[in-house]
């Protein structure tokens, strides 16, 4: 009888201990593993990877360590944006002839190449923990959403939603361990779990355009009015990942009449051609324009805590060519410098740089540029064909 109590006793201390360790919540999951995307450098583990040479003949995309000029020649295909993460590099390959594009990855050392899946015209969403989250259009009016494993292999390839919207209009984004995406008439913010499992309305009910992701939320222009400033107004928004939705800023005629007086110029008759454009987001600030055309423009600059807004550059800052004014068409900002591109429609963009002594003209004109590490990666045009460079920014701002 006491060995029997014995044997219960043990049994009892048995189960308890595995119950415990049951209920002991496992190590929490650290924030997602997100791939670093570009489609000029990326800077990643003590190497870059970025874009060389002239589209349609030597376009190569290479890896480079810091300290080194040695390169390493990762492809030879056209490549819009690629994504660096853990040991490999994935980016896309697009077939214009059958309109079918090709998902592939290589390794770090230009080794390895391996198509993971090709669908009609897909497009890598993005490359978190162990998938690759694309998206591929089935019918004027089907997107898909998908994911595969990040090795391609056979029975990982999973349908995750199937969306009403086409395919100029489907921009989702991730973040937060979640996909964000618009319906066909931009009116609802949806979200989805990674898994594919749980699709919820984030916000409904506005007009949703340049979906962005920054560090605490999603950024958009909300347009009521089809896209200009025409009847109504353009704000623009942020929507927390918990849906509490906060105006930045807002534009309406009288508004940007008095832009136009305190400038300098008269206030604005015709509003057709007005528009706000989304620069950038960083941690702390949203960055974007007001345009008539890119004939004048005005930059500004609002809190992404909704605390203030404040004006960078109004219509008098800007440079005249043949009568037109240069208007600003971009603008890209890191810890040390402000590039802003000035354009119209006569004239193509021409990046410029600001100081605290003022606004000057680079040495070269830049489609597109980034700066990494004292070095300026850009694009330009050359014969029609596009050529990716590399410059000290020294030499980039004639210092």
């Amino acid at each position: 009888m006491e060995k029997m109590k014995k044997i219960i006793a043990w049994a009892m201390l048995i189960v308890c201990t595995i119950t415990s360790v049951n209920l002991i919540p496992k190590k929490v999951v650290a924030a997602e593993n997100v791939a670093q995307s570009s489609s000029l450098v990326v800077k990643d583990q003590g190497y870059l990877y970025y874009i060389k040479g002239t589209v349609g003949s030597s376009y190569k995309l290479v890896s480079q360590k810091i300290g080194s000029s040695k390169t390493t020649t990762l492809t030879t295909k056209e490549v819009k944006n690629f994504y660096v993460q853990n040991k490999y590099v994935y980016y896309v390959v697009k077939d214009n002839k059958t309109g079918k594009n090709s998902i592939y990855r290589v390794g770090r050392d230009g080794k390895n190449t391996k198509c993971l899946v090709t669908v009609n015209k897909g497009d890598i969403i993005g490359v978190v923990g162990d998938y690759v989250y694309y998206s591929y259009y089935k019918s004027y009016s089907k997107m898909i959403m998908a994911r595969v494993h990040v090795t391609g292999k056979k029975g990982t390839n999973k349908v995750l939603s199937t969306t009403s919207t086409n395919y100029y209009n489907f921009k989702p984004v991730i973040a937060n361990n979640r996909i964000y995406y618009t319906n066909n008439k931009r009116t609802i913010i949806y979200s989805m779990t990674l898994g594919g499992k749980k699709t919820e309305k984030l916000i409904t009910g506005t007009s949703v355009d340049s979906l962005t992701v920054g560090k605490d939320g999603l950024y958009y222009l909300c347009n009521k009015n089809k896209g200009t400033i025409k009847s109504s107004t353009t704000d623009v928004m942020k929507v927390s990942f918990k849906g509490k939705v906060t105006k930045l800023d807002s534009f309406d005629h009288k508004k940007i009449s008095d832009y136009r007086v305190n400038a300098g110029g008269e206030p604005a008759t015709d509003y057709t051609s007005f528009r706000v454009e989304l620069h950038q987001v960083t941690a702390d600030n949203v960055y974007y324009s007001l345009s008539d055309d890119q004939y004048i423009s005005y930059l500004f600059k609002a809190a992404t805590n909704g605390s203030s807004v404040k004006m960078i550059l109004d219509e008098k800052s800007y440079e005249s060519y043949e009568g037109y004014v240069l208007g600003v068409s971009d603008y890209v900002s890191a810890k040390n410098y402000k590039l802003f591109a000035f354009g119209n429609g006569e004239d193509p963009n021409h990046y410029y740089y600001q100081d605290q002594s003022g606004i000057y003209t680079l040495n070269i004109a830049p489609k597109q540029i980034k700066i990494v590490d004292g070095m300026a990666y850009y694009q330009i045009v050359q014969a029609k064909k596009k050529v990716f460079k590399s410059i000290t920014v020294d030499k980039l701002l004639n210092k």
